[in-house]
């Protein structure tokens, strides 16, 4: 360790209670949102928060290496918006079938091409929009956009039990179970809603852009409160599976996980968390790493000039000449 705050000692004791380095697996190639992406709409802040505490976090284009690294530990699909080819599509089966672990985030306007993916795990992904035009609620939270969603009712998962303020989900869909799958093809699956939106949202399948949006169950808007967020997990056969218990999360937004929003609320606690139950570190998820505020500013470089120009010569310049003509104006009187 480099040095000894509070902070860093947290994380390493994180790290060295892990029987193991988890390795996850970021999907790209599809328009994927990126681990290491330092802007706006990239994970590089979890990326940065998970590899302090024992993860080994990795992006992976099934087009260069066409199947999945047998050491993965979790493999992470985060909304992509081109489709996937069939023969991609088929190693992800393929890999779920051999009992693989799964977080996959699906943005209201991601590719719907993993329609299978989600038959083979018997739930439904909605197309439409989670929103809330609670006026109130909105200048409560500071939030300009109704498709700007609060969810403070988390269930009894074990993901979630710690959470004791709310989380934000910008621009999230609805995620449920398919009842009908499962009868119909006996899926082992236990489903565990975890993620809820507020009685006063609903599922908008218009345009979210307009200021007044109402709800109109003509149109197939479905009333509150709409589920956004499921785990699966099922026991699996020892003799060739690696573990005992296969685990997926499957939750209707990503944004809530980008560098722009995964300060806000417990958002960053939440994300630890889906990874610590993946990776089957429940004695984890309890435990909340000190996690800095992001402090960095990212500017370019033309900005960068223009503040230097600014700083180190305007600002002096005025400030000598504001004195110069204070002094001329006493030296008057």
């Amino acid at each position: 360790i480099e040095s000894t705050d509070e902070q860093t000692i947290a994380t390493t004791l994180l790290r060295l209670s892990r029987n193991k380095q988890r390795f996850v697996v970021f999907l790209e190639g599809h328009g994927e949102r990126s681990p290491f992406d330092q802007q706006s709409n990239g994970f590089s802040i979890i990326t940065e928060t998970l590899e302090k505490q024992g993860f080994k976090i990795q992006a992976h284009n099934l087009i260069r290496t066409q199947s999945i690294p047998n050491n993965t530990d979790i493999l992470v699909i985060a909304s992509p918006k081109k489709d996937l080819l069939d023969g991609e599509i088929k190693i992800i089966q393929d890999y779920l079938k051999k009992g693989g672990k799964l977080l996959w985030l699906q943005d209201p306007d991601a590719t719907q091409s993993l329609q299978a993916l989600a038959d083979q795990l018997g739930i439904l992904v909605y197309q439409g929009t989670i929103v809330d035009a609670n006026i109130e609620l909105q200048q409560m939270l500071g939030i300009k956009n109704a498709a700007a969603v609060p969810v403070i009712d988390y269930g009894r998962s074990p993901i979630t039990k710690n959470l004791q303020i709310q989380t934000l989900f910008p621009f999230s869909t609805m995620v449920e179970e398919d009842f009908d799958a499962k009868i119909k093809d006996a899926i082992n699956w236990k489903y565990d809603t975890f993620l809820s939106s507020l009685p006063s949202s609903w599922l908008e399948t218009g345009e979210t852009t307009q200021s007044n949006i109402t709800f109109d169950p003509d149109k197939g808007d479905k009333q509150g409160p709409i589920p956004l967020g499921i785990a699966l997990r099922r026991a699996l056969d020892n003799d060739n599976k690696k573990t005992d218990e296969q685990r997926i999360i499957i939750i209707g937004d990503s944004d809530f996980m980008a560098n722009s929003f995964i300060g806000y609320g417990a958002n960053i606690d939440l994300a630890n968390s889906l990874f610590n139950w993946l990776s089957t570190d429940d004695n984890l998820i309890e435990i909340k790493p000190q996690t800095a505020r992001d402090i960095r500013l990212n500017i370019s470089e033309p900005v960068l000039i223009l503040f230097s120009i600014f700083f180190l010569i305007v600002l002096p310049l005025g400030l000598l000449l504001t004195g110069f003509i204070i002094w001329l104006k006493r030296r008057k009187a």
